[in-house]
């Protein structure tokens, strides 16, 4: 049976999509482009940010995977559960280590709620089988 776990955790993954695209790009990974930083780190910047992009666009397009294909719905989401909730606990983490808050780093609130809903859409999935 198709989840409405798996839509939720779409339309969160596609809103981080659009976050990470237009809510929080050039501001950061220009500068360290522009700079005068050693060639291979100016371009290891710009490769991680849209490295993220891509993995982004990727969880979307699994979430909808999984949606369609309840038959691969558990392996998918409990990929998507971690990779999340890994991505989540570090931005938490290392936001609260280097700062003393979880403010600087904000990515926290959307990684977490994907992870959760990943987890719920397992649920789901495994009361299928």
């Amino acid at each position: 049976m198709k989840s409405k776990w798996n839509l939720t955790a779409f339309a969160m993954m596609a809103l981080t999509i659009v976050a990470h695209a237009f809510g929080g790009g050039p501001e950061i990974w220009q500068p360290v482009y522009n700079s005068d930083l050693p060639l291979t780190v100016r371009i290891t910047m710009g490769l991680v940010w849209h490295g993220l992009t891509v993995l982004f666009i990727i969880m979307a397009g699994l979430s909808l995977l999984a949606y369609a294909k309840p038959s691969l719905a558990a392996g998918v989401n409990m990929s998507l559960m971690f990779i999340n909730l890994g991505i989540g606990g570090l931005a938490l983490f290392y936001g609260l280590l280097q700062t003393g808050g979880v403010l600087l780093l904000p990515q926290w609130v959307l990684f977490l709620p994907m992870a959760y809903f990943s987890f719920m859409a397992l649920i789901a999935a495994n009361r299928q089988v």
